[in-house]
């Protein structure tokens, strides 16, 4: 199956989010130092910092959702590509032979217009005329064998046959889940993110319990663990010490305080994150409506088309078993093969039509699954 280069890329980007989700969900950061102290000795410090933010874990786990929803959506595109690249490449064949068709009808045309001439039964124009339709017909063949060896190249490079089988598959059009559009999945994360933010401003602006715990001597430690869920520590070896300080002042030393934000921009940003949720929850209704609508319409026109397509290939299985009929009276004496030829060409060009209404067929699926964001599934 066809696999654009962009598609194979953006699966090596999941695996990249998806990891990337999993390290901001753990929430801890740390940070290794060495310097050199004044007695020559080398020194090593440690710290840790566990502080969970539901912002950047929430914006982590929309870029991975985000990311797997382009994965499908490329791959859909892929589907689309090949299907459409059959449909083209199917048009063109029956475009090629409907040409080589008119070219043998305009060439009969032709020989019995001059038939005609010589026994004085058509003027000498008349016959003229017809030899310009014959050039005309070649023409047409010409720009057909060319069309014919573009979609030809097209249907390669999609990995496809050189040749397309003239059959036609129907697509289940699934019941839409508003929440799979793209429209709703991005109006709902932004409500989602204004939530968290308006949660965490209000936090922020809200008194803090601190509980601190320190430890001094040839070894520091010290930690700190806040009611808003941040863990602090760090680890110090060795350290620049004074034996006098060990002996009166090592040990371990604790404290509790209340931390009181004084900043009125913390208020002002749960304000505004709280209007920002507000009309995010505004657009969603209103999204939906319009949706629902949308969805009806992009359903009805697949149906439509498929009508269609179903109507083409009716018409084109009549005209196939009218030629048939005319061919074999043809050759049982009861039929001219002029008659023969033009049903031929009519055959012909019911063929064109059918690969014409398979392609609306597919752009009219394709569009409701876009909508839709579902995959291609055949009956």
């Amino acid at each position: 199956m066809y696999r654009s280069a962009e598609t194979q890329v953006m699966r090596e980007r999941v695996k990249i989010a998806e990891w990337a989700y999993r390290m901001v969900r753990l929430s801890t950061t740390g940070n290794t130092s060495t310097s050199l102290q004044e007695n020559s000795k080398q020194s090593y410090a440690l710290s840790l910092r566990f502080d969970p933010n539901p912002v950047n874990v929430l914006d982590a786990q929309r870029t991975l959702e985000t990311t797997s929803r382009e994965v499908a959506r490329l791959a859909r595109a892929d589907v689309t590509a090949a299907l459409l690249a059959h449909a083209s490449l199917w048009e063109a064949q029956a475009g090629a032979e409907t040409a080589q068709a008119r070219v043998s009808l305009a060439q009969m045309t032709a020989d019995e217009a001059k038939r005609k001439h010589e026994i004085g039964a058509l003027s000498l124009l008349d016959q003229e005329l017809t030899g310009i339709e014959v050039r005309d017909a070649e023409l047409g063949r010409r720009r057909a064998e060319q069309a014919l060896l573009s979609t030809k190249a097209e249907a390669i490079r999609l990995a496809l046959a050189e040749k397309a089988d003239p059959v036609t598959v129907s697509f289940r059009l699934k019941e839409p889940r508003l929440e799979q559009s793209p429209e709703i999945f991005q109006t709902e994360w932004e409500r989602r993110m204004a939530k968290t933010k308006e949660r965490r401003a209000r936090r922020e602006y809200m008194p803090a319990l601190v509980a601190d715990a320190f430890h001094s001597g040839k070894t520091n430690v010290s930690a700190s663990v806040s009611s808003r869920g941040a863990v602090n520590a760090l680890v110090g070896y060795p350290t620049l010490y004074d034996p006098t300080f060990l002996l009166y002042g090592a040990g371990w030393t604790y404290s509790l305080r209340l931390d009181i934000p004084i900043d009125p921009l913390n208020w002002v940003n749960a304000r505004q994150a709280h209007n920002d949720a507000r009309l995010a929850e505004a657009r969603l209704v209103k999204q939906r409506a319009q949706l629902k609508i949308q969805f009806e319409q992009a359903r009805r026109d697949a149906e439509a088309a498929g009508a269609t397509l179903a109507l083409a290939q009716e018409r084109l299985t009549l005209l196939q078993r009218k030629q048939q009929i005319l061919q074999a009276k043809m050759e049982a004496g009861a039929a001219s093969k002029l008659d023969t030829l033009n049903a031929g060409v009519a055959s012909s060009d019911a063929g064109i039509q059918v690969a014409k209404a398979w392609g609306m067929y597919l752009k009219a699926v394709s569009a409701y699954l876009e909508l839709t964001n579902a995959e291609w599934e055949a009956k």
